[in-house]
């Protein structure tokens, strides 16, 4: 998923959460947050691993002899 769909996702968790949170229902409250959570960290995942793709200075293959 890309990250700003993760993003997107996270915070229609968090506004979830929030709503369970003032009904009183805190256990679902905290899970929804969890699972935003989980959207953060795969959103930061992808951009680290591009981050990281792009300091890799690619090097063309020699022909072998």
């Amino acid at each position: 998923m890309p990250t700003n769909a993760l993003r997107n996702e996270a915070a229609r968790l968090l506004a979830a959460a929030l709503e369970a949170q003032e009904s009183g229902r805190t256990l679902e409250a905290h899970e929804l947050t969890m699972k935003a959570a989980e959207c953060l960290e795969d959103a930061m995942s992808v951009e680290q691993l591009r981050a990281a793709s792009a300091r890799v200075a690619v090097r063309p293959l020699r022909a072998q002899s």
